[in-house]
């Protein structure tokens, strides 16, 4: 058995299993406790979760994989990565908005990943994955800014979750890889486990708005 990238392989199933177990625990407590914005969260993760978990198989057993095989592996990836994108920017607007705002924010959001979704039918490279998932993280990071300058519980620790997942994502471009033996992928993986935490944190303590804000 021939694994080609051992390191990247094993943080993306670290990454993995540390989303799915808080993904959990979040989409629970939000079925328990009727908050929205809690279910959405736990959804991000499991969808980071797919999306970490099939990524690690394509990096370690492509060797063992035909060309078709590779490339269904690479469509779950990023349509997961599409899919959390949506959910954590309709996470964000259960919590920002209400009424109207909240309906076109999520509509909108729902568009995108309907588009993205399509487009990547017939794409493959990974600057079209970027182009979706950072400006959501940007707006949902925008929107919890406000939450925090509120006092909003929680949007303290989700803002410094997508501070750390838009720094993960800018040592992944720039390709710095602290070892040989250790990536610019393998180090990202290790950032977005700690963001992932922070994520964990505020979303647990988040609320749905129930009124609406000017």
């Amino acid at each position: 058995m021939t694994i080609l990238e051992p390191a990247t392989m094993v943080t993306d199933y670290l990454l993995g299993g540390l989303a799915a177990v808080l993904g959990l625990r979040l989409w629970r407590a939000g079925r328990a406790s009727g908050e929205t914005t809690v279910q959405l969260w736990g959804g991000s993760f499991l969808a980071t979760a797919v999306a970490a978990f099939v990524g690690g198989t394509s990096h370690g057993f492509a060797a063992m994989l035909s060309a078709a095989g590779q490339a269904v592996l690479w469509k779950v990836t990023v349509w997961s990565i599409g899919l959390t994108a949506f959910l954590l920017l309709a996470a964000t607007a259960h919590a920002a908005l209400a009424g109207t705002g909240r309906r076109v924010a999520v509509g909108l959001a729902a568009a995108q990943l309907i588009v993205y979704a399509v487009w990547m039918i017939g794409h493959d490279e990974f600057v079209w994955v970027i182009i979706d998932y950072l400006p959501a993280v940007v707006v949902a990071l925008g929107l919890q800014l406000r939450l925090c300058l509120r006092r909003q519980p929680g949007a303290d620790r989700l803002v410094a979750g997508l501070l750390t997942t838009l720094a993960g994502a800018a040592v992944q471009a720039s390709g710095f890889a602290p070892h040989p033996s250790f990536n610019h992928n393998d180090l990202y993986h290790v950032i977005q486990m700690g963001a992932t935490v922070m994520l964990y944190l505020g979303a647990m303590a988040a609320t749905d708005q129930t009124q609406s804000t000017s």
